[in-house]
C-alpha cells in the first residue's frame, strides 16, 4: 500500500492535492474525522482518538507539523488556526 501526505485545504490556496490524481489512484480512501460535533454531543470521544494515534504509530497516517508552541501561546495558535494562517497542524507542549 503506498502512503501519500496531502494537505488539506486552505482559503488562501485551495486544495493541497489534485482530487482527480486522488480518486484515479487504485486503493484510494479519503476519510475525514471531525470531533466538534461529538464533543458537543458528549460522545465519549478516546476510541476514535485511539484510532488515529494507532494508524499515527503505524506510519499509515501522517500531519503535517506547522509549528511547535507552548500551552502559554494558545491564544496565538487559535488566531492562526481561524484565521486559515496554517499549513498542517499546530502543536501545543504542555510541560
Amino acid at each position: 500500500m503506498t502512503t501519500h501526505s496531502w494537505r488539506g485545504h486552505r482559503l488562501d490556496r485551495g486544495a493541497g492535492f489534485d482530487p482527480v490524481d486522488f480518486y484515479h489512484t487504485p486503493g484510494a480512501r479519503l476519510q475525514g474525522l471531525w470531533l466538534g460535533s461529538f464533543m458537543a454531543a458528549g460522545t465519549d470521544c478516546g476510541p476514535m482518538l485511539a484510532r488515529l494515534v494507532g494508524l499515527v504509530s503505524q506510519g499509515r497516517l501522517r500531519s503535517p507539523i506547522d509549528d511547535v508552541l507552548p500551552w502559554t501561546e494558545v491564544g496565538k495558535a487559535t488566531e492562526r488556526l481561524t484565521g486559515q494562517r496554517v499549513d498542517g497542524k499546530i502543536v501545543l507542549e504542555v510541560r
